[in-house]
Parts: structure tokens; C-alpha cells; sequence
């Protein structure tokens, strides 16, 4: 897709975009819970998000999410008219807009729409992270909104740094294998054992910083955007992550220390499926995995939809395939649990002691290493690569010192504002 097809995209986006937001939004405060009203925006929606299935080959992340939240907003819109309704009573009791303005409450009203995790509302998504430990340890309940905002550049300026840093050395690498004939070695089994290593360790770093760090970066340049101009406060941005310490079980990754933006709805809508479409037990463990192979394909499909967006043909997409993996890991790490602890996966009894961490860390990384291949490598057959960063820092003032920059700076932030991991 050429640049003035992508203009024109974005044209596209500019006037579809706030509708998919105004138009749901307008309706949950103004009609009744049962309202045949609220059937009206939905074809008109899902014809909105469909709008953007053009590949777009010259993209970005910020596009990438652009189009992520105009579908999102249809689902969620399907979720909270119908589905689980909700009407202005609701929404003025959770979120305390009796005596707003008409424009307040729409505005609030279309924030649930949004793939967040509702922060400080009574449908905030569960295992949201607290405000980080700097705030608290200076007894800072609500963090000051100049010291947040200062907090948020820093570590955002840091963690651009890092980005452009690693995408310059990645292009440096592929640049290296095209100039050499590869000859690999095969071991035991006829597995390339060497590849396969180099396979886990990059699918390690590729969740664990690079996608990581790409989701944060761009979630903490937002908030700075809205505390900024004083439309939101600091506790309507609470982390984008958990810790990486609850990383040591696939459910862990994804449920704690992994983001929460789709959770909310994800969830609305498993529960729906498994409970009034399919009317199973609960609590059962029957009920429970549908729940969770109905989240990750919705997932998946969301996921399937941005490769389709970016340029990735559907029936090359491995989003589906490789989202949809993970209930199967998510049962065999919950019967290896059960038959060591002779009682239910499911039940919690705090932390494992270190060595089981450990172990359990091996073991989603491995699986990682395993799956994340079909997902990523379709979306490095792009004609186009996608840049990590809009600007390259590395390419004014060189890669000595922007690295130099990144070690020092990582420091800094460490001692200065406690960033935690």
C-alpha cells in the first residue's frame, strides 16, 4: 500500500474512529438496558472495523493499536448494550457522574469501550498492578501529577532509547546472515540444536523486553498526553505490567505479569458463551478451560485480524494457532501441579519456594521458544519490516552512544526513581 493509501486509511480512521466511541457510548446513557435502540449502531460498527482489513504495508505500532481499538470498541459495544448491559444508573453510580455534564458522561462512558482495564472504577480488571512502590514509600496515596508526569518521561525517553537501540542491532544481524550461507549442524534426533537455542532465547527476549517494552513505551507517552492536559488523573494510569517474578506459570505470564487491556472483555464474553449459550456446570472444571480456550481465541482473533491489518495473510497468520496453544499448556502445567501437590491445580497456596520458580520459569520459557515461532516469523515475511521507533536516535548520534546513554540512564533509573521489573 502506497503512502496516500495509507493517508487515505488514516482519513478514514480520523472520522470512523470517534464515531465508534460516541455513537455506543451516547447510547448507554441515554436508553433503557432493553432497548431496541441499541441493536442499531452494531452492523454499522463491525462495518467500521471491517474497513480497516486492507493490508498496510508502510505501518507502524501506532497504527497497528489505532485499528486494534476501533475493533475492540465494536465488541466491547456489543458486550456492554447487549450482552451484559449496562445504562446511565450503572455508570453514574461506578463512576460517581450524577452531577456531571451530558459531555463528561459520554466521555467517561466511551473510556469503557476502550481496550483498558477500567482503573479505578467497581469493573476494574482483576490483577491490575497497584501503583508502583515509589509513590507509597513516600507516602504518596495518590501520586502528585508532576512527579508522575516526571516519572513517566524519564523512564518513557529510556525505554524509546532501548527500542531504537535494539532494532538497529537486530537489522545489523539480519543484515550479517544474508552475506553467510547458513550450514547447520544437526544433533540428536536431527534436531539443529544451535538454532533451536538461538530460537528460545530470541522468542525470550522478544516478550519479555522487545514486545514489552514497545506496550509500555507507548501506554506511558498516552498517559503523559492525558495527565497532562489534566483530562485524566495519575490513578486512571496505574502500570501497564506486573511483575516479571509471576512469570513462572503460562497462567501467571498471561494473567499477572502480562497486560490486562483485553481482559475485561475477553472474559465478559467467555462467560456469556459458557454460561448462557452453553449452560455448563459451574463450577466445573469443564467451565473453567472453555472460559479459558474461549479467551485466548478471542485473542487470537484479534491478533489474526492486526496480521491481516499489517499486511500478514490470513491463512499465513499463526495467531491463532499459536494463542489457542496456550490452554492446552495451561492444563498440562495444572495436572504436573496437581499430581505434586495430590490436591486441585487450581487452588493457591502462595509462592513456591525458589527452586520451583525457577523450574516453572524454564518451563514457560520453553514454551515460548516453542510456539512464539508461528507467530512471529509470518510477521517477518512482511514485505516491509515495521519499525520498532518513528525516529532513530541511533542514526544521528550514533550506536556507542546511544548505548552508552541506555546503560547509564538504566542505572539512574533504578536508583533515582526504583523502576522495578
Amino acid at each position: 500500500m502506497s503512502m496516500y493509501e495509507l493517508s487515505e486509511s488514516t482519513l478514514k480512521f480520523l472520522f470512523l474512529g470517534p464515531l465508534q466511541f460516541l455513537i455506543p457510548a451516547t447510547l448507554l446513557i441515554t436508553t433503557s438496558k432493553k432497548s431496541f435502540l441499541r441493536y442499531v449502531p452494531i452492523p454499522f460498527m463491525v462495518w467500521a472495523a471491517s474497513q480497516f482489513m486492507n493490508p498496510v504495508l508502510e505501518t507502524n505500532y501506532v497504527w497497528a493499536n489505532c485499528v486494534g481499538m476501533i475493533s475492540i470498541a465494536a465488541f466491547q459495544a456489543i458486550n456492554l448494550l447487549l450482552l451484559n448491559p449496562m445504562d446511565n444508573s450503572d455508570l453514574c453510580h461506578g463512576l460517581a457522574l450524577q452531577l456531571k455534564s451530558f459531555g463528561t458522561r459520554v466521555y467517561r462512558a466511551s473510556r469503557l469501550l476502550l481496550p483498558t482495564r477500567a482503573p479505578n472504577t467497581p469493573w476494574q480488571a482483576k490483577n491490575t498492578p497497584s501503583h508502583p512502590e515509589y509513590f507509597a514509600r513516600r507516602g504518596m496515596e495518590i501520586p502528585p501529577r508532576a512527579r508522575f508526569l516526571l516519572r513517566q518521561l524519564t523512564i518513557a525517553g529510556w525505554q524509546y532509547l532501548v527500542l531504537d537501540l535494539i532494532h538497529t542491532l537486530t537489522f545489523q544481524k539480519v543484515a550479517e546472515q544474508e552475506n553467510t550461507q547458513p550450514n547447520p549442524e544437526l544433533g540428536v534426533l536431527g534436531i539443529d540444536w544451535a538454532k533451536w537455542t538461538e530460537q528460545t532465547i530470541s522468542s525470550t527476549v522478544a516478550w519479555f523486553i522487545v514486545t514489552r517494552t514497545v506496550v509500555d513505551v507507548y501506554y506511558r507517552f498516552t498517559s503523559i498526553f492525558f495527565v497532562g492536559l489534566g483530562i485524566d488523573s495519575p490513578l486512571d494510569f496505574p502500570p501497564a505490567f506486573g511483575r516479571m517474578a509471576d512469570a513462572y506459570t503460562l497462567r501467571g505470564f498471561w494473567g499477572k505479569f502480562w497486560h490486562q487491556f483485553h481482559r475485561r472483555l475477553f472474559s465478559a464474553l467467555s462467560c456469556f458463551f459458557t454460561r448462557k449459550v452453553l449452560s455448563l456446570p459451574r463450577p466445573s472444571i469443564l467451565e473453567r478451560y472453555t472460559n479459558i480456550f474461549v479467551v485466548f481465541f478471542c485473542s487470537g482473533a484479534l491478533h489474526l485480524f492486526l496480521d491481516v491489518a499489517q499486511a500478514v495473510p490470513a491463512r499465513d497468520s499463526g495467531a491463532m494457532l499459536f494463542l489457542c496453544s496456550f490452554p492446552l499448556g495451561i492444563m498440562i502445567e495444572d495436572g504436573v501441579q496437581a499430581l505434586w501437590r495430590g490436591k486441585r491445580a487450581f487452588e493457591d497456596k502462595g509462592d513456591p519456594p525458589l527452586w520451583r520458580r525457577i523450574l516453572g520459569f524454564a518451563w514457560v520459557v520453553l514454551w515460548l521458544g516453542v510456539t512464539s515461532p508461528w507467530y512471529f516469523e509470518p510477521i517477518s515475511r512482511r514485505p516491509k519490516a515495521v519499525p520498532l521507533v518513528p525516529f532513530s536516535i541511533v542514526g544521528q548520534i550514533g550506536l556507542s552512544a546511544v548505548a552508552a546513554i541506555v546503560l547509564i540512564g538504566g542505572v539512574a533509573l533504578k536508583l533515582v526513581f526504583e523502576v522495578e521489573v
